[in-house]
């Protein structure tokens, strides 16, 4: 697998890349050809496979998704050591299966990934936020906007999961940086139970580190 880290072809619309290609690699070719793949991750050194098998997620994501959302078709070794090919069209249990399997279901060797324009220039805008609401509802609007890429520095927030045999629950964590203060705050819980029943708790507001929770 360690030889599979070429870019075989790159047209306007697609490139085809082996698996182990770093996105490093893969960018310093696409970008000869004026695009670019729809997410790039952040580390130069994931490996393509890696991030389809894997969840890769970037600041593009907001409009493209996660990077398996831009997978055109894939050449998977099986555990049996037989080589298949697996799109939306063809094997597409095995297509839609293999993204967050982490090499349980077989090895990419060759991906065909969506390319998009890359631009001559990018404007760049800083926002800040104080208050997880009003973050949340700047998200909401860039998502139905045409803007590519999304990144939050001012205030970021996390997603801690928990689950038991009964509920799986959801916790949005935002950091807030106020001047030289910098303080979490839980803004959002959801629950939801093997019924499918949701259920959004109300967190206590403070500016301490460790958070006391409400429920009701």
């Amino acid at each position: 697998m360690r030889s599979f880290t070429h870019v075989v072809a790159c047209t306007k619309k697609y490139v085809e890349v082996e698996g182990m290609t770093t996105y490093e690699t893969l960018v310093d070719e696409t970008l000869n050809h004026g695009v670019m793949p729809t997410v790039v991750p952040e580390l130069k050194s994931i490996t393509v496979g890696g991030a389809v098998a894997g969840i890769g997620i970037e600041s593009s994501s907001i409009k493209y998704g996660l990077v398996h959302e831009g997978v055109i078709e894939m050449e998977i070794v099986l555990p049996s050591g037989k080589i298949i090919t697996v799109s939306r069209k063809k094997n597409k249990d095995l297509f839609y299966a293999f993204p967050n399997s982490y090499g349980t279901l077989g090895y990419a060797i060759k991906l065909k990934l969506s390319v998009i324009p890359v631009k001559q220039y990018v404007e760049l805008v800083h926002k800040r936020f104080l208050e997880g609401e009003s973050f949340f509802d700047e998200i909401g609007q860039l998502i139905l906007s045409k803007v590519d890429f999304v990144l939050t520095a001012t205030l970021l927030p996390q997603l801690s999961i928990r689950m038991s045999s009964t509920t799986i629950t959801i916790y949005v964590t935002v950091i807030v940086r106020n001047d030289d203060i910098m303080f979490s705050r839980i803004s959002k819980i959801f629950c939801l139970t093997p019924s499918g029943k949701r259920a959004t708790l109300k967190p206590i507001k403070s500016n301490m580190s460790d958070m006391g929770l409400l429920v009701l």
